[in-house]
């Protein structure tokens, strides 16, 4: 508590090594925890993976399970060493990781690599090409969240709901991963918009209003 008095001490794992790296408040008043798992049995029962797996947890206010998630393969070991909270909901877990398949199917650039993943709200991986905006109700400035999930072409425009192009945003090849991009919208006339991501093999939807 804010004295610094115990109010409540939980652990979690099963009979083999288990550590944990990173925590979080979530806005429900609960927590994300993150950290790495030998374990096949226990808390982490039914979720093993093998070896050392990305070990991702999310507890209610009072420090109790809520469900476990774990990440990786059992053919490499790997751990979470840190996590952050994004505007949607979900979350971004970084570690290191030494697999080439399963959850890092095709992945692996040699022995240990860095790796990032984005989560959703149920902590399940976005393994396609995404597209989010903030704020959705904007007058002057949107950020516009692009993930694509391998070096691609990306066009991204602006369109009235009918699909017609309005104003053109970015036209490039960019690498895998997220990029961000700032946008004006204050020269838009009141009224409702889709912001429309595309590559080669994939077309995502964000609505955004514009308010003036």
């Amino acid at each position: 508590d804010s004295a610094g008095k115990v109010r409540w001490t939980r652990s979690f794992g099963g009979m083999r090594k288990d550590r944990g790296f990173s925590i979080a408040a979530t806005a429900d008043g609960g927590f994300l925890a993150t950290g790495g798992t030998w374990s096949a049995d226990g808390d982490v029962q039914g979720v093993s993976k093998g070896l050392s797996d990305i070990f991702l947890t999310k507890l209610d206010g009072a420090g109790a399970l809520v469900w476990p998630r774990s990440y990786g393969s059992a053919a490499g070991e790997e751990e979470g060493y840190d996590l952050a909270l994004t505007r949607d909901g979900g979350c971004v877990l970084t570690g290191y990781t030494e697999s080439r398949t399963e959850d890092f199917d095709g992945m692996g650039n040699g022995l240990s690599d860095v790796f990032v993943v984005k989560l959703d709200a149920d902590a399940s991986p976005l393994a396609r090409d995404s597209v989010f905006v903030y704020p959705n109700v904007a007058s002057s400035v949107i950020t516009i969240v692009c993930t694509t999930m391998r070096n691609a072409s990306l066009r991204v425009d602006i369109t009235d709901v009918l699909g017609r192009e309005v104003s053109r945003v970015v036209d490039a090849v960019t690498t895998a991963g997220t990029n961000e991009i700032r946008y004006a919208v204050s020269g838009l006339p009141t009224g409702m918009y889709v912001v429309r991501m595309r590559t080669a093999d994939d077309t995502q939807y964000a609505r955004i209003s514009v308010v003036k």
